[in-house]
């Protein structure tokens, strides 16, 4: 995955005057804000990574343990966090090693797509294999549907039926030859079925586009506690039990009794079907005449670790010794500039102003890029490990200044 930020450091107009106060403040604020979003980006980098890093080390382990089924839990796990091409190689070495050949080569193809210039020659070869078993023997079908989130079935002439909670908007499945029907469905949603005709060595493909649900649904809603109020979107509608006929789609109901907190669920209610919502109400430990707000609770997490600091810290040296590197550049450009011209032109003491100005900046942000880089560095030395260890934000980060002639652009890419 690459982030990029392109962000201006310094605004100018094309005439002819700027004072150099004015570029100075320009470019440290654009600078301030560099290192702002780069903390931002490194720090929400760095929870998933390390997420993600967990399980995938968790499946390499269960891999070689021979637990393939909890292998691919593992990477499957860890890809859903972060869709990194690694985790996808993982999946498919654990599903091909667990006998699903199927599987294995569809999402083999997906990894090749991804990881095109230096793919995993194991996969390569099991996708390679199962291509060579599959051909003129069984049909590539690729199901579209819309929109995600839903069920899709498929039944073949025997009436084995396989399901697939789709995520995604496309499945490929190579089907042994034969008739076979499909359905794909989802809450409050018009169902789609389709019949089609497998052919060995065919690809063909199924597109299933759910229409939004019309009609009226039965919604009846219980509590624990005897003629409690009953809202439904805002609006009280009765009490409990309660039971009554409304639009199928979504709804937001709220149940609540005096002295008793309010409680707040939303509700899918499907077209020519009921609903029922069960309400658990919690007392109040203070008297309560009117529907209250209902209370979360928030319990407080135990931090970031060192060595995430850590992470965070060296990001932002990093960004600090790219913006050194820019404004070194750019002394070096006006005293290349200043050393050409005479010396009465009065442009040479305002570039020589200028030189005096980067060589300031660069040592600022040099000084302070390197402290941050060791500091973080030691960080992640000093850090006890366990099971919360924090693994690295990204891969590479890259910071290319450059100008388009009316600012600074900085161009900083993160790869994780």
């Amino acid at each position: 995955m690459v982030c990029s930020l392109f962000l201006r450091l310094g605004q100018w107009d094309e005439g002819p005057d700027l004072s150099r106060e004015s570029t100075l403040i320009h470019r440290i604020a654009g600078l301030l804000s560099a290192l702002v979003l780069v903390t931002l980006t490194t720090t929400a980098a760095a929870q998933g990574y390390r997420d993600a890093e967990t399980e995938f080390s968790r499946g390499e382990l269960l891999y070689e343990m021979r637990d393939y089924p909890r292998a691919i839990f593992a990477f499957h796990k860890a890809y859903s966090i972060l869709p990194d091409s690694r985790y996808l190689a993982g999946l498919v070495r654990a599903s091909y090693a667990n006998g699903n050949s199927e599987r294995a080569l569809v999402l083999g193809e997906k990894y090749l797509t991804l990881e095109s210039e230096q793919p995993d020659d194991q996969v390569v070869a099991i996708v390679s294999r199962l291509r060579d078993e599959y051909a003129g023997g069984r049909a590539r079908v690729v199901f579209d549907v819309y929109p995600p989130g839903g069920k899709l079935s498929i039944t073949d002439s025997n009436g084995t039926q396989t399901t697939e909670l789709m995520d995604e908007t496309t499945w490929v499945r190579y089907l042994s030859p034969g008739d076979y029907s499909v359905r794909y469905e989802r809450e409050g949603l018009v169902p789609r079925s389709a019949k089609f005709p497998a052919k060995a060595g065919k690809e063909m493909a199924v597109k299933l586009e759910l229409g939004k649900a019309e009609g009226k649904s039965e919604l009846v809603v219980t509590a624990n506690v005897e003629n409690a109020n009953v809202y439904l979107d805002g609006t009280q509608v009765g009490s409990t039990p309660f039971k009554a006929r409304i639009a199928a789609g979504d709804h937001v109901v709220q149940v609540w009794a005096k002295d008793h907190m309010a409680w707040t669920g939303v509700v899918d209610a499907p077209a020519r079907r009921g609903v029922s919502v069960r309400a658990d109400l919690v007392r109040s430990k203070q008297p309560v005449d009117a529907i209250p707000t209902q209370i979360m609770d928030v319990r407080e997490s135990g931090g970031w670790s060192l060595s995430t600091w850590g992470w965070i810290t060296m990001g932002l040296g990093l960004a600090s010794g790219g913006a050194a590197g820019y404004f070194a550049y750019d002394m070096n450009s006006a005293a290349t500039e200043a050393n050409s011209l005479n010396s009465g032109d009065p442009r040479r003491d305002d570039l020589n102003q200028q030189v005096q100005t980067s060589w300031l900046i660069t040592m600022i942000t040099g000084v302070a890029g390197g402290a941050l880089l060791g500091g973080g560095l030691l960080m992640v030395l000093l850090d006890d490990g366990g099971d919360d260890d924090e693994a690295a934000p990204f891969n590479l980060l890259t910071i290319s200044p450059d100008s388009d002639g009316k600012g600074v652009l900085l161009d900083a890419a993160f790869t994780f």
